[in-house]
């Protein structure tokens, strides 16, 4: 019987992974999500866009329909602190 090798957890952009059906091949996914009008926001502030090219590049970033037994949701709605401190918590648990 061949044994599974743990490997390091790795980042990603989840979009690329989804899109292309890798994800499958992955022990755990871990989606880093926030509203849509958060990400709204965010784009508009980074791009300088209108909101209109704002919401299309939210919506092409969306994270898709994976396996929800392999996911992992990180809620990036929150401040920087917030985040890390979940991200921290996700990949302790990865790591074990």
């Amino acid at each position: 019987m061949a044994r599974r090798v743990r490997a390091p957890p790795r980042l990603s952009r989840s979009c690329a992974l989804v899109e292309n059906g890798f994800y499958k091949q992955l022990g755990r996914l871990v989606v880093v999500a926030s509203s849509e009008e958060t990400q709204i926001l965010r784009v508009m502030a980074r791009d300088g866009c209108a909101r209109e090219a704002a919401l299309a590049d939210a919506r092409a970033a969306s994270p898709g329909r994976q396996d929800p037994r392999r996911r992992l949701r990180l809620d990036n709605n929150g401040d920087i602190e917030a985040t890390r401190a979940q991200l921290e918590h996700i990949l302790a648990g990865l790591v074990r």
